[in-house]
């Protein structure tokens, strides 16, 4: 009786085996404008469903010889389903006869949305970084665009930040562009605080992105040499922009080393730089030393962000 249950049921997946494939040879071999628009009523996307049920509870089952990882793929993307998509493109990519190439190049091929970038998004580690780059420039969804842009910028500037650079020179025109400038300075300021500071000054053209960029390199740059990270500050042009760096270092170094800041302080020239040092420091020394936060803020020449540095501490010192 269990020969006969078990023969039966190798019948009647042999069966549906054959359905989807002639379901597949039907179609033109799943012809790719049938099947290109997500949600089609293609036989490519009945032809998988078939199978799955016939097949048990697994969702990427073993398909018959006639079903190509790239047939399977489009069945999947005409249903929308980009789980599973994503699912089987990983088995195509781990497959030693289909390398991430072939990916790649299917994805190319593919109509722009939100599918296709989702899906680009999900696979982009897998894939060497010019592909990366290569598929992100085709993504229509600004958001994941300018995230796989920056990430792709910014782990290609920690091993050839000039390549990097001379890339982002030959796309100022991408939407993403500032965000990518911004990756690039910040992994380069790791070992190149230097030449990231100059780039972010010099070729981002401000905004939050250049904002974002000056205080990445700053925060990585007073780690290693505050003193310097604050003279490249006083080059700045007048403007918020020196003025917040310059709160940002100050803030970083006396939470390490605040006796060295005092000492720096006190050779500092009365300006806006030195008053906005002066309320950064009091603020940072306020929760643990409220006399010397409070000498260092009445040291502020400017009578309005003098006062305001005192509100601020009476908040800090109160909690």
């Amino acid at each position: 009786m269990r020969t006969c249950n078990h023969s039966s049921s190798r019948t009647a997946r042999g069966i549906a085996a054959a359905a989807v494939v002639l379901l597949a040879l039907g179609a033109g071999l799943l012809g790719w404008r049938a099947v290109g628009e997500p949600g089609g009523d293609s036989a490519a996307a009945l032809a998988l469903p078939i199978w799955q049920r016939s097949s048990g509870d697994s969702p990427t089952p073993d398909l018959p010889a006639a079903l190509t990882p790239e047939v399977e793929c489009r069945a999947l993307f005409a249903e929308a389903d980009a789980s599973l998509l994503v699912d089987r493109l990983q088995r195509w990519i781990d497959s030693p006869s289909h390398p991430a190439a072939e990916v790649v190049s299917w994805l190319q091929r593919l109509p722009g949305g939100v599918l296709r970038d989702e899906v680009v998004a999900a696979l982009a580690p897998e894939f060497p970084l010019s592909d990366r780059l290569t598929l992100a420039l085709a993504m229509t969804g600004p958001q994941q665009r300018r995230d796989l842009l920056s990430a792709a910028v910014g782990q290609w500037a920690l091993d050839d930040p000039q390549a990097a650079m001379d890339w982002l020179a030959r796309h100022r025109d991408d939407s993403a562009f500032a965000a990518a400038q911004g990756a690039l300075v910040v992994a380069m300021a790791a070992d190149h605080p230097v030449e990231a500071a100059t780039y972010a000054a010099t070729e981002m053209t401000g905004g939050i992105e250049q904002e974002r960029a000056v205080i990445g390199v700053v925060q990585r740059w007073t780690q290693r040499d505050p003193e310097a990270a604050a003279a490249w500050i006083g080059q700045l042009a007048d403007g918020p922009l020196p003025l917040n760096a310059m709160e940002e270092m100050v803030r970083i170094w006396a939470g390490s080393d605040p006796a060295a800041v005092a000492a720096w302080l006190g050779h500092l020239t009365k300006n806006q730089l030195r008053d906005a040092a002066l309320a950064s420091f009091a603020r940072e020394l306020a929760p643990t030393a409220p006399d010397d936060a409070r000498f260092w803020a009445s040291e502020i020449t400017d009578s309005t962000l003098r006062e305001s540095c005192r509100g601020s501490l009476f908040s800090l010192v109160s909690e």
